[in-house]
Order: C-alpha cells, then structure tokens, then sequence
C-alpha cells in the first residue's frame, strides 16, 4: 500500500467496534470532558450568545483540553494497552515520558484547534468583505489558505502519533501526500453521518420548529450536544488510530514504541 493509503471503511468499522468494546471504560474517563464541555458550551450560549469564532474558542478552551485528554487516555489504551487503573506507579522513567507524551497530544490537538478556528474566521470574513468576488487578491489569499489548510489536515490525527511517543517530523514526511488528506475527510463523513443523522432525528423529538427554547431546554440541549461532541471524538479518534497503525504498521520505530512501553 503506497504512503498515506488506509481503508476508510475498515478503519470505521475498527473505530466504532472499539469503542463499543470499551465503552465502560471510555465512558468514565470521558465524564470530565463532557461536564466540562457541557457547562462552558452552556456559559457562552447564554452569557455570550453573539461571540465570535476566535472567542468562542477562547471561552471553550478547557473543554478541548479535556477533550485531547480523553483522546490522549484513549489512544494510549488502543497502541499500548494502558489503562489508568493499571499505570506502573513506581517506574519514574515511564511515569515521565507519559506527561511528556500527554503534554504534546493535547498541545497539538489544541493548535490544530486553534488553526480550524482562525481559518474559519478568515473564511467569513472575507465572504462578507468580499461578497461579490471581485476583489482578486482576496479570493486568491482565500484559495490559498483552503489549498493550505486542506494540506494540514493531517495535524488533525497528529496528536495520536504524539500520544505514542511517535516522531511527528517521521509521521508528517510519511503522510506527505494529498491522498491521505483525502481520506481523512472520508473517514470523517463515514464516521460522523450516522451520529449527525441519530442526532437530527433525537434533536427533531426534543425540540420543535415552533418552540421557544427556556434555560432548562438549552441546558439539556447543550448537555446532549456534549455527549454526541465526545462521542465523535472519540469514535473519530479510534478510526484515525487504526488508520494510522495501517499506514504506519510497518515501521519498526512505531511498532518499538507500541510494545516496549506495554502495561
């Protein structure tokens, strides 16, 4: 299989099995980032329902440290078979390059974070500076920053080879491809179709077109929301993980990493 090439549809099966086979384990662990998601979610709704996108993610920023927690607890299980309940107390060495590798995932799931915000930002401003699309520079900059961030698409799994203790310089230069670009973002429909078409269909229930929505309904709302949001993450985590471990499987410096450090 040449580089950056994985089965979507494989991967998406491994994903959702994963987590369902896990899923008391994954469920605990991801109670703080829901809570924590849910009530800031909630926070800048009601206090700050007119931010913008750039603030929103500013308000939010704990939940996706939360998040790329859970994502970092998560991948650790699927490469090494750690659990929290099981982690070897006394070995320092290992205790150490696990905060080093956990430092890095939730950095790098952040900044990719931070980039999707500023690049949507931009993109709506320069629709509504540039409605008409005559300004040539502006809608070639826009072209460039969609060829660019396309491009960096694969940041978006970074934080999973980080979680590993992966080269990420290796990984990038693996990966260097538009292909694995383009299956990355079919791996995020396989993936995230069925949970948005669930949630329509459990949203249309709760609310309807007509109903005005009081504090109470926005906090279950937002609850719900939280719950599908992790619930995303951590399937779409598990898919990418999988996809990862077939475009990389036969690299001997992933394959020492992902059983030297074995629990």
């Amino acid at each position: 299989m040449s580089r950056g090439r994985f089965h979507i549809l494989e991967a998406t099966k491994q994903g959702y099995a994963f987590t369902m086979r896990h899923a008391s384990y994954l469920a605990r662990a991801a109670l703080l980032p829901i809570i924590v998601d849910a009530l800031t979610a909630f926070y800048v709704k009601t206090v700050h329902p007119d931010a913008g996108n750039i603030e929103e993610f500013l308000w939010l920023f704990p939940s996706g440290v939360t998040i790329g927690w859970f994502m970092f607890i998560q991948t650790r299980l699927m490469l090494l078979g750690e659990r929290l309940d099981r982690l070897p107390r006394h070995d320092t060495a290992y205790l150490q390059d696990r905060v080093s590798c956990m430092r890095a995932s939730i950095i790098i799931s952040l900044l990719f974070g931070m980039l999707t915000t500023l690049f949507t930002a931009f993109m709506v401003w320069a629709t509504q500076a540039n409605p008409d699309g005559k300004n040539t520079l502006l809608m070639a900059a826009s072209m460039m920053s969609i060829g660019a961030m396309f491009w960096g698409l694969r940041f978006g799994v970074a934080h999973i080879v980080a979680a590993a203790g992966y080269p990420l310089k290796k990984f990038i230069f693996t990966v260097n491809g538009i292909e694995f670009s383009l299956r990355l973002v079919g791996l995020t429909l396989a993936v995230a179709l069925p949970i948005m078409f669930a949630f329509q269909m459990l949203s249309g229930i709760i609310v309807t077109a007509d109903q005005d929505i009081g504090t109470v309904q926005t906090a279950v709302f937002t609850a719900i929301i939280s719950i599908v949001s992790v619930l995303m993450a951590a399937i779409l985590n598990a898919a990418a993980t999988f996809a990862l471990k077939e475009v990389l499987g036969k690299d001997t410096s992933l394959k020492r990493d992902t059983t030297a450090k074995k629990v």
